[in-house]
């Protein structure tokens, strides 16, 4: 029954997912098997946490009381991240970072090299998402030791992508931080024929930021074409959520060129997709640009912007 609330859930059937997890519930219950309870609120959670975080959170947390009653570290962790990944989500990124320090207190000696991953790069976009970029970077640079220690029983697949996403967040850092050099070495270290070939959208990813990167440097044509070519990808794909900081990107870039009409009309764009998308982050940005470039509207936007950030702060 566990495997085809598995299967169920692979498939996206969530709700079907759920209703099998709530009779291996039942039958758990019945045999007083706390091991299959504590399980059964684990998958219960994660039938929710696509479509409801705070019922996801709450089979979490009841799955995590059970698991620290059989004194199973591996799973406590695993529910301290799942509740840190959906506190993070809401914009809570003090308490999410709180949680996966905890869930990596108990990893120390686990076999886990996945979860260890995956928590290390939680925690360091917790710290960027606060703007301590240097803790960021080291937990950054730790998620890219770990991936060293990953045995040949992971798919090679997932692996890449942990490579590339990895070297984004890097390079990221690098670029917040106006190392731009350093950002250009890290993003050109993971452009190759491979990653055009088999991996479009992260391709798109890497030239977009590189697009930016080359832009900060003073390669406005570069950085330009680069940046186009990713946003063209990207609209191919249609993952809205990758086009949205393209555009402000080329926004930006526009607004350097004084090219205003251009640029106002790329960050409106991005305006409209981040709100489409509820994404508070792309928002703010885009708000933060056109602030500065749509002067005529300026306090409009600075309104907007600060409303935007006093509805975060009640969220968290």
């Amino acid at each position: 029954m566990f495997d085809l609330s598995t299967e169920y859930y692979y498939l996206n059937y969530f709700d079907k997912s759920f209703n099998i997890c709530s009779k291996i519930l039942q039958l758990s219950i019945q045999a007083k098997d706390t091991t299959g309870i504590a399980k059964s609120y684990y998958y219960m959670g994660d039938s929710y946490e696509s479509t409801q975080k705070d019922s996801a959170y709450y089979y979490y947390q009841r799955a995590e009381k059970l698991y620290r009653i059989l004194n199973n570290n591996e799973m406590i962790s695993r529910m301290l991240f799942n509740k840190a990944y959906i506190l993070f989500y809401d914009g809570n990124y003090v308490e999410s970072e709180i949680f996966v320090s905890k869930a990596l207190k108990l990893l120390k000696n686990s076999e886990d090299i996945k979860l260890i991953f995956i928590s290390y790069n939680l925690i360091g976009i917790n710290f960027e998402k606060l703007e301590e970029y240097k803790e960021a970077l080291n937990y950054y640079l730790l998620a890219q030791e770990t991936l060293n220690q990953f045995n040949n029983n992971i798919d090679y697949d997932v692996k890449y992508n942990y490579k590339i996403s990895t070297s984004l967040n890097i390079a990221n850092i690098y670029a917040k931080t106006s190392q731009f050099e350093k950002a250009k070495e890290e993003l050109e270290s993971i452009l190759t024929s491979d990653l055009k070939e088999k991996w479009p959208n992260d391709y798109a990813t890497v030239i977009g930021n590189l697009g930016y990167v080359k832009m900060k440097l003073g390669s406005l044509k570069e950085g330009e074409t680069l940046l186009k070519e990713a946003l063209n990808l990207s609209e191919k794909s249609g993952i809205e959520s990758s086009i949205v900081y393209k555009l402000n990107n080329l926004g930006e870039l526009y607004a350097i060129t004084k090219d205003t009409t251009r640029s106002i009309r790329y960050l409106k764009e991005s305006l409209q997709l981040a709100e489409k998308l509820k994404s508070s982050d792309d928002i703010k940005t885009s708000l933060q640009l056109l602030s500065v470039i749509d002067k005529p509207n300026t306090s409009y936007y600075d309104k907007r912007y600060i409303a935007i950030s006093d509805s975060l702060t009640k969220v968290q």
